[in-house]
């Protein structure tokens, strides 16, 4: 799967472009990159075009000289991009960190989203359990890695039918979270951890939103 660097604003993206026709943005999941979506970047459905970004420290993206803290940084690249590309206004789907992050870009530029595809993740923030979960982990980053990071994640990223059953996944999902720096692991933690309350924009929002299932990697 080729990707290009590309300046989006003040920083730079790794970004994989396939298809030609209405743009589909695709935000990837933590502690992933845009590798997770290889399936549909390989079978790009006509008249579209799948644009899928690793997004700011993580994957092959730089961190840039000050490293992604919040969703609202995220989100600023993300429309940055957007622009970079002139392909707006786009379906916007995010999986995960990536719905958090697709949240704070309506928040930020409605006009430059003509949908939202919010797949697998959440609108209300962190509670101070998970807050508390999300600091062990960024210690454990610190202290051992980002190996020891993705073994601690690995089973709720994955059920155990599928660990089981596919065991050839867990071992492609694991290598793709140990493309990720440590440094970038600690500060996506921090984006998770420190996540706005989106649930008012959900009755506020002119936008369509629909649940949608991503096909599994092979």
């Amino acid at each position: 799967m080729s990707a290009r660097l590309v300046t989006a604003g003040d920083v730079t993206l790794s970004v994989t472009d396939r298809g030609q026709g209405q743009p589909l943005l695709l935000v990837h999941a933590f502690p992933l990159s845009a590798r997770m979506w290889a399936p549909q970047l390989e079978a790009v459905p006509s008249g579209w075009r799948l644009i899928a970004p690793d997004l700011r420290g993580l994957g092959a993206s730089p961190a840039g000289a000050v490293a992604p803290r919040h969703v609202r940084d995220h989100a600023a690249d993300l429309l940055s991009l957007i622009d970079s590309l002139q392909c707006g206004p786009v379906v916007l789907a995010g999986l995960s960190m990536g719905g958090y992050i697709a949240f704070e870009c309506w928040r930020q530029r409605p006009a430059l989203i003509r949908a939202l595809v919010l797949a697998d993740t959440r609108a209300d923030p962190d509670s101070d359990e998970s807050r508390a979960r999300r600091q062990i982990l960024q210690q454990l980053a610190a202290e051992a890695g980002t190996g020891a990071v993705v073994d601690a994640m690995l089973p709720t990223l994955l059920g155990a039918t599928s660990q089981a059953c596919d065991p050839h996944l867990a071992v492609q999902v694991r290598a793709w979270a140990m493309e990720n720096t440590a440094a970038g692991v600690i500060d996506a933690l921090e984006v998770l951890r420190t996540r706005p309350d989106s649930r008012p924009d959900l009755a506020a929002s002119p936008v369509r939103c629909w649940p949608w299932s991503a096909p599994r990697t092979p």
